[in-house]
């Protein structure tokens, strides 16, 4: 059986007194409470998902995050590109514009338009390609962005991954 004992004030008083001066900061060491967990690296996992913006010519396109496979594609026409730089001849010009137009073309399939208007126009084919007549500085600088848009890791995104969900498209 429990027993109750009535402790006077004083002595309640004194247990106070001490309990203050073991936590240090002047409250009472039961009332003191602990940091909780902090969650950290959120911004990465909000970020997954999210377009960013550039602006090309006066216009602005959004970018998603860019697949892993067709990052590791834009990685090696790249390297590509940077081994014709050394070794450029009247003979190996064709195949380096050809490879220029392989790199306007897959920026422009991984780049989504801003406005209502510009997305059907694009849909429906309407819309150029704006990346066909910039210079190899400007095509550069696109590469270099979109390729800190690549993704680490080989999960499904945007267009790749809703093409490989359509029926018929496997």
């Amino acid at each position: 059986m429990i027993s109750f004992t009535r402790v006077p004030r004083a002595t309640m008083d004194k247990r106070h007194a001490a309990a203050r001066r073991l936590s240090g900061n002047g409250k009472m060491a039961a009332t003191v409470k602990k940091p909780g967990p902090q969650v950290k690296n959120t911004q990465y996992v909000l970020d997954l998902g999210n377009l960013k913006y550039f602006t090309f010519r006066g216009r602005a396109y959004g970018v998603p995050p860019v697949p892993y496979k067709e990052g590791l594609e834009l990685a090696t026409l790249q390297s590509q590109v940077e081994t014709f730089v050394g070794q450029m001849s009247q003979e190996t010009i064709p195949d380096y514009l050809k490879l220029l137009r392989t790199i306007h073309a897959r920026l422009w399939d991984l780049c989504v338009v801003t406005g209502p208007i510009q997305r059907k126009l694009r849909a429906w084919g309407l819309l150029r390609n704006p990346f066909r007549k910039c210079t190899e500085a400007e095509l550069g600088e696109l590469l270099g962005f979109f390729l800190t848009r690549r993704m680490t890791s080989g999960v499904g995104y945007g267009r790749t991954a809703a093409l490989s969900l359509r029926p018929g498209m496997r």
